[in-house]
């Protein structure tokens, strides 16, 4: 006995999928009797005839190298003889090659006789790449315009909705090109490993699914279980790099990539991602981070190297994990740019310095301590909160403001019972100031903190106004002082709406004004008191909780 030319064959119906349990008939060539094969080299094993394939549509198939058979295959159920063969090939020997046993395996399928499709190499199963026609596995061969021509063939054929079509490794072609040529039906699963490059257009490893799909039709990776799914990303750091030292572990979002440039290296276009590691020392962070913004726009911009065309304002390069924005048009030269600040030269093309390439949006480590904003162009403000720092235990909030004489606000906003926003108070920190105290309007002063007079309160004007003529409760809401302005005798004996522990200074403008004395309007003495013209008395309001409406004199001044 020998080997058939596939070990374990298997084979397929009409529509690609696996013929679980068919049916394989094995005769001698040209006649209907039945002969013999076998389940291994010993040929002391025999297969029943037909054969019943397993549920992965797979037999184990030993044939007499001296004989030649004819082979039928029928689907599951069908009679003996079969009256419903998928196909029959005669003449068949195991001396013959790959392309006769592969017509065996995977014949010529409805599908691709209908999208007029002829495979070239049959030992690769249906919608595999290498079975047709321009695709090939050899790492430098464009096949862009021919897998796009074969999926959409079968596209247009395909009876269940969809066309898939898996490309081995090594095939070649272009992510960006062949979504603009494929049916929204078409789904690539690409194996190729060599179709994607990383923002400094070095080559990596890429396995994934392509899909030119429409709205309705999103594409996604699925992971299903009936307790926990777990997605791992395993960064083992055996290889000396930058990112295997990091244990790096990334995931990136692109709106696509292009390809610029002397080297014509290809990049991710208006890129970020979330990436995991070791930002510094042992400590373990997750970063939430977006590429330069020129990645998204039609410039010229790759990795530094010697022998790079440039354009001045034009051109731009990512040396020394920093960017550079090209001062003069030529060639670059022999040392690459590392300088932090102004423009100097590489030996052929004068590099401005633009910043340091971080564009980190989020990080939180392991303890907690999170940021926002970082980088001297890409930070608007960060918050660094390290409730469980390991070298002392302390927490802290911090904003900082960027920029030349910028200030910092702390706004907090409330709703109303209509769920309308109510601004309230705010902070602000200014330089040689201190933190002051703003009401929501920002028009005038509370209160200010500073390092050297500590607090103050009722800086600047004082908030007031002047009660209405004749009003005997004014109303004293968001005020300090009030000026009476009473043309007539006007007895007040209560302030309307005062707050707990408000204090209002009452301020005569006239000499008509009386305070009158009661267990809601406490005056010194327990009098009455006529206010002659700019005399004051000052009142305080007890919180309800110790007396309910109730203002008491604190001061007063009679002229």
């Amino acid at each position: 006995m020998i080997l058939s030319p596939i070990p374990v064959m298997k084979f397929f119906d009409n529509n690609g999928r696996p013929l679980v349990g068919g049916l394989l008939f094995t005769y001698e060539a040209g006649t209907s009797t039945k002969i013999a094969t076998y389940t291994d080299d010993s040929g002391g094993s025999l297969n029943t005839n037909p054969i019943v394939l397993d549920f992965r549509g797979e037999a184990n198939l030993w044939i007499d190298p001296q004989l030649t058979y004819k082979f039928v295959l029928s689907p599951a159920g069908d009679t003996d003889p079969p009256t419903r063969p998928i196909w029959s090939v005669d003449n068949l020997s195991a001396l013959g090659g790959t392309q006769s046993v592969g017509q065996v395996l995977y014949p010529r399928t409805d599908e691709e006789v209908a999208a007029g499709i002829t495979p070239v190499q049959y030992q690769w199963p249906p919608r595999y790449g290498l079975r047709y026609s321009g695709i090939l596995a050899d790492g430098s061969t464009d096949c862009t315009t021919a897998i796009a021509t074969v999926a959409n063939a079968l596209a247009g054929v395909v009876t269940n909705g969809q066309c898939q079509i898996t490309l081995p490794f090594n095939v070649l072609y272009d992510r960006t090109t062949i979504m603009g040529l494929l049916d929204q039906s078409v789904v690539l699963f690409d194996l190729t490993q060599i179709n994607d490059l990383n923002g400094a257009g070095e080559t990596a490893k890429r396995i994934g699914m392509l899909a030119a799909d429409v709205a309705v039709s999103d594409s996604q990776w699925s992971i299903d279980s009936g307790h926990h799914c777990v997605m791992s990303t395993n960064n083992h750091g055996t290889s000396g790099s930058l990112s295997a030292s990091k244990r790096l572990a990334t995931w990136l979002w692109a709106a696509g990539v292009f390809t610029l440039g002397t080297l014509a290296k290809r990049g991710d276009r208006g890129a970020a991602q979330a990436q995991w590691g070791k930002d510094t020392g042992d400590y373990y962070s997750w970063k939430l981070s977006s590429f330069a913004p020129w990645l998204a726009i039609a410039a010229d911009y790759e990795r530094w190297a010697t022998g790079q065309s440039a354009t001045s304002g034009v051109s731009y390069t990512l040396a020394s994990g920093r960017i550079y924005v090209a001062a003069s048009t030529g060639t670059t030269g022999s040392t690459e740019p590392n300088w932090s600040s102004g423009t100097s030269s590489d030996g052929g093309v004068n590099w401005t310095y633009v910043d340091d390439s971080d564009r980190t949006i989020y990080t939180i480590d392991q303890y907690g301590r999170t940021l926002i904003g970082n980088g001297a162009a890409g930070r608007t403000f960060y918050i660094k909160v390290t409730p469980t720092d390991p070298g002392g235990g302390s927490c802290s909030i911090e904003y900082e403001a960027t920029g030349v004489s910028k200030v910092t606000d702390l706004r907090l906003t409330a709703t109303t019972s209509g769920s309308a926003s109510s601004p309230q108070p705010f902070f602000r920190a200014q330089d040689a100031v201190g933190v002051r105290v703003f009401d929501s309007a920002a028009s005038d002063e509370l209160a200010r903190f500073s390092d050297t007079l500590g607090l103050w309160t009722g800086m600047g004007s004082e908030r007031w106004s002047q009660a209405v003529d004749g009003d005997t409760t004014p109303t004293v809401l968001n005020q300090r002082v009030l000026y009476t302005n009473n043309t007539g005798a006007t007895s007040i004996t209560f302030f309307d709406d005062g707050v707990d522990g408000q204090e209002i200074k009452i301020v005569a403008t006239d000499a008509n004004t009386t305070l009158v004395n009661s267990t809601n309007l406490l005056l010194t003495g327990a009098a009455n008191q006529l206010l002659t013209q700019f005399s004051s008395v000052t009142f305080s309001k007890v919180p309800a909780a110790i007396a309910s409406n109730r203002w008491i004199e604190t001061a007063r001044s009679i002229k």
